[in-house]
């Protein structure tokens, strides 16, 4: 009986390993499967964020060869924008030596008409009351140039209207010019100014008695040619030239432009009521002196246009 039950265990032992077996082959193919499956995702996960990866580096590459040749192009302009200043800072010290080497003066209308390069003489142009030497451009300006009517003239008026007829040269009105005119002959100082940089030699001289009303426009803004005039003990001076930076719009001494300039200087004061009220009656003797040492001051540097008339 034990036989029995011995071989009986066997067999369902047998049975059960047989099935156990089965289970564990299909828990094996279903795991292979499922492996399989997950290297599957896997791969695709790998290659996806490979792209990611490879796509970054490609774009960060890019800006990185970007700012190199940015930078590079930075490199080039700045070079390129050091030549040019260096170039305009050799002009200028250039321009200076020579415009240091002038002695400025005021020249009147007959002075002015001998610089007309004729005979080897200089050759100078006026526009607006600013003399400039243009010898350096002969061939326009000489006795053989298509300008040489120009030289030695204030020309302000005809290069305004671009007229070579006589009569425009000689008259030196402006007031009357369309805004047009006055345009173009603002284009034609800087061209003598800014780009050609021809030397200021002078400037010129206009002889002319005024009232203390007509003196006022010149005060270095209310007039086109931007001159300006200071009185002082009926006597008009034109300080343009020697006396702009203290005389003019940002000058210490700018309320005196355009004024008789008298009592305000006698009694050291910037009171507007004191270039209203110009009588000298009341001066004290200190006063008077300090007057009149002004007026020499006035004399020798600083030329006399004309005479402080009444209205």
């Amino acid at each position: 009986m034990q036989d029995g039950i011995c071989i009986h265990f066997s067999e369902w032992m047998k049975d059960r390993l047989s099935q156990s077996g089965k289970s564990i082959h299909v828990i094996n193919q279903s795991n292979k499967l499922a492996l399989v499956k997950k290297g599957f995702i896997a791969m695709e996960w790998f290659t996806g964020y490979n792209n990611v990866i490879m796509g970054t580096l490609i774009a960060v590459t890019v800006i990185v060869i970007v700012k190199i040749v940015n930078k590079s192009a930075d490199a080039a302009h700045e070079r390129a924008v050091a030549r040019v200043k260096e170039r305009l800072a050799a002009e200028e010290a250039k321009r200076k030596v020579k415009e240091d080497g002038i002695k400025r003066r005021y020249y009147t209308n007959e002075e002015l008409l001998v610089f007309n390069g004729v005979d080897g003489k200089p050759i100078y142009v006026c526009l607006l009351d600013e003399v400039y030497d243009v010898t350096e451009r002969a061939e326009y300006y000489g006795p053989d140039g298509n300008y040489h009517i120009f030289a030695g003239r204030d020309a302000s008026r005809a290069l305004a209207t671009m007229s070579f007829d006589q009569v425009e040269i000689e008259n030196d009105v402006l007031e009357d010019l369309r805004s047009s005119s006055l345009q173009t002959l603002q284009e034609w100082v800087t061209k003598f100014k800014v780009h050609k940089k021809y030397p200021v030699v002078g400037r010129l001289l206009r002889h002319k008695n005024l009232t203390k009303e007509e003196l006022k426009k010149f005060n270095g803004t209310d007039n086109i040619r931007k001159t300006i005039y200071v009185a002082i003990c009926g006597k008009i001076y034109d300080v343009t030239m020697d006396g702009g930076t203290f005389y003019g719009p940002e000058g210490s001494y700018k309320a005196f432009a355009g004024n008789d300039a008298s009592r305000a200087l006698a009694l050291m004061s910037f009171d507007q009521k004191n270039l209203t009220n110009t009588s000298l009656d009341d001066l004290t003797d200190t006063q008077k002196k300090t007057l009149k040492d002004w007026v020499i001051k006035f004399e020798k540097k600083y030329p006399v246009v004309g005479d402080l008339v009444d209205e």
